[in-house]
C-alpha cells in the first residue's frame, strides 16, 4: 500500500518553547490524516457511527525523522 500523505502548515500553538513542533501536535496531525484516509474509502465518521464503530487506537507509536518549525509545510 502506498503512503497516505497530506500537507499541513505549522501554527504557533503547535510549537514548544524551543520553537519546534510539540510531540503531541505530530500525533494530532496523524489522527487527522488517519480519519481522512478512512473517509477516502467511504468510512467517514457518520458511516462509522451508523455501524456503531469508532476510530479507536489501541496503540500509537511516533518516530521523529526531522524537526518541524513555524510556517514549515510538511
Amino acid at each position: 500500500m502506498d503512503a497516505h500523505k497530506r500537507a499541513f502548515t505549522v501554527i504557533w500553538a503547535n510549537l514548544d518553547p524551543n520553537r519546534h513542533m510539540r510531540h503531541s501536535a505530530y500525533n494530532d496531525y496523524a489522527a487527522q490524516v488517519r480519519l481522512e484516509f478512512f473517509t477516502e474509502f467511504g468510512l467517514d465518521l457518520k458511516s462509522l457511527s451508523d455501524q456503531d464503530v469508532g476510530a479507536i487506537l489501541s496503540r500509537e507509536e511516533t518516530k521523529f525523522f526531522k524537526e518541524v518549525g513555524l510556517i514549515d509545510k510538511r
